[in-house]
């Protein structure tokens, strides 16, 4: 037989803004975020469909809540191709400015010591690796983390994952 991996008719798996809520939910730490209208309409997506955005956008805000620096990243993704350092309102408009019909993620910017991306498989099996977001790089590193942090990591990995309904992610 065939063994379907990540279920079809689930939710998207790339949809970041669903992860983020999905997380939040189960009581793991996410970024502040927000999610922004996109800058066009889609293109048969009347006026009348947006009655309830008002404008102008209340932009430093929204920069108020997440705080500076932040990323603006594209909502359905996979991986950082896209995300942008916001580290003004001004970024913020330019890079918002040239989105089109993508709706983004405005995310607060989490200081790090080290990057670490765990890859779930089959919905149990965790492998934690250090990630150079800067490179592309993973390594594997079996002093990574301390016993504690690496538990909670991995325990919090497999539940999303399950909570999402995936049978493989990172």
């Amino acid at each position: 037989g065939t063994r379907v991996v990540n279920e079809p008719t689930i939710a998207d798996p790339t949809d970041r803004f669903r992860q983020l809520l999905t997380a939040a939910s189960h009581g793991m730490a996410t970024p502040r975020t927000l999610l922004l209208p996109q800058k066009a309409s889609p293109g048969d997506l009347g006026q009348a469909a947006l009655g309830n955005l008002v404008y102008p956008l209340p932009w430093e805000r929204y920069l108020e809540e997440v705080g500076l620096p932040a990323f603006l990243r594209p909502a359905w993704s996979g991986g950082p191709a896209r995300s942008q350092r916001i580290d003004s309102l001004e970024e913020l408009f330019f890079h918002y400015d040239k989105s089109g019909e993508m709706p983004l993620l405005l995310q607060e910017f989490v200081e790090y010591d080290r990057f670490v991306r765990a890859l779930v498989i089959g919905g149990n099996r965790v492998i934690l690796a250090r990630y150079e977001p800067e490179h592309g790089r993973y390594h594997l590193d079996p002093d990574l983390l301390d016993a504690a942090r690496e538990e909670r990591i991995v325990g919090e990995a497999a539940g999303l994952c399950r909570a999402l309904g995936l049978d493989i992610d990172t």
